[in-house]
């Protein structure tokens, strides 16, 4: 059956169908009904979690191999088909229905996916037969103007009431990303604050909670000053800073920044350009020393390459240390030389040089 939020909640407090699929674009909402799900397995009996990271490399027999097993001596279990791209392909998609088909008691089923193609308005096959059986539930993304209510809501589940300038400002710091606005929530809530909440109160209460912050490092970055955002950055990644959040902040600020620069070959930038751009007046001396430090051809390439980055922090390409990548990424920005002057490729664009790092 298909269900939306609040019907899921209900379905947790029955007994557990063996059969879920919770999917959608919104990684948040995702992973706490994951995490209720979890919880609720474990409370009724479902032990054991075996997690499958599936790609198109995925070995589907392992998957039968755990579904098959006999259970006399183990304890039930939950099995988790994790598909950042909602498509099990054609094995995949036959061991799911046939799972579906004579569903194993001692085992729950939950596969976690990306946004599902219901082509023609209908769902895949696999779609529908764990749907048929169990539980379907597809996250939608919560549009930027329904944010503030979002907001509002999670602070007061939290002990806070946060005043609506608070919440514009929130609002505006993380530009609709739930992630980045869960997380500012926490640290306030790790502070101790409670209760009515300002303004200020919540811009102090976010400056206090750490050293540097992740915008903090792109200002950084974007300012030239090589060695400071080194140093942010290593303080950022002792502290486990979300690398979800430093990659949409990037490719954020770097959709800008490549726009800005196409417009730059043609006319200067005027304040009011930048407001539209939403780069406010405090951080436009930084982004206009960042415009003249490299031309356009460098915006381009640096913006194909968040992307890139983007992709792999979601699941969707595979690449080794993207922690390494997003440091390489923030000094390329600084104006970090590139190669040695003596080296033949010096001359070489920004696409041709990323290309040839193995970053596009």
């Amino acid at each position: 059956m298909q269900v939306n939020p609040q019907q899921f909640e209900q379905c947790l407090q029955q007994p557990l169908k063996n059969a879920w699929i919770i999917s959608g674009e919104e990684t948040l909402l995702i992973n706490e009904a994951v995490d209720k799900l979890r919880k609720a397995a474990k409370q009724q009996g479902f032990a054991e979690r075996i997690r499958f990271e599936v790609n198109r490399e995925f070995d589907w027999s392992a998957f039968l191999a755990e579904t098959q097993e006999l259970s006399l001596f183990s304890e039930r279990k939950l099995i988790e088909l994790s598909m950042a791209e909602a498509k099990p392909g054609t094995e995949g998609a036959k061991q799911i229905t046939q799972f579906c088909t004579a569903i194993p008691q001692d085992i729950i089923l939950l596969v976690i996916c990306g946004k599902v193609d219901f082509k023609g308005g209908k769902a895949p096959a696999w779609y529908q037969a764990i749907e048929k059986v169990g539980v379907a539930m597809r996250v939608w993304q919560i549009e930027r103007t329904k944010l503030p209510a979002w907001i509002k809501q999670r602070a007061q589940k939290m002990g806070m009431k946060l005043e609506q300038q608070a919440i514009d400002l929130l609002v505006d710091r993380t530009d609709g990303n739930l992630l980045a606005s869960a997380q500012e929530l926490e640290k306030l809530s790790l502070l101790g604050l409670s209760g009515k909440i300002s303004e200020q109160e919540l811009l102090q209460g976010i400056s206090d909670s750490s050293h540097h912050s992740i915008y903090d490092c792109i200002d950084m970055a974007l300012s030239g000053n090589r060695e400071q955002t080194t140093k942010m950055f290593y303080s950022l990644k002792a502290e486990h800073f979300p690398e979800a959040i430093m990659v949409w902040a990037l490719l954020k600020d770097l959709q800008k920044l490549e726009q800005l620069a196409w417009l730059k070959r043609k006319s200067s930038l005027t304040a009011q350009v930048m407001m539209r751009f939403q780069i406010w007046k405090q951080r436009q001396p930084i982004v206009n020393k960042a415009l003249a430090r490299h031309p356009y051809a460098f915006w381009a390439a640096t913006l194909a390459v968040a992307a890139k980055l983007d992709r792999v922090q979601k699941g969707r390409q595979q690449a080794a240390d993207l922690s390494g990548q997003i440091l390489d990424l923030l000094l390329m920005i600084t104006g970090e030389a590139f190669y040695q002057p003596e080296n033949r490729l010096l001359a070489r664009s920004e696409r041709e040089y990323f290309t040839h790092k193995g970053m596009l």
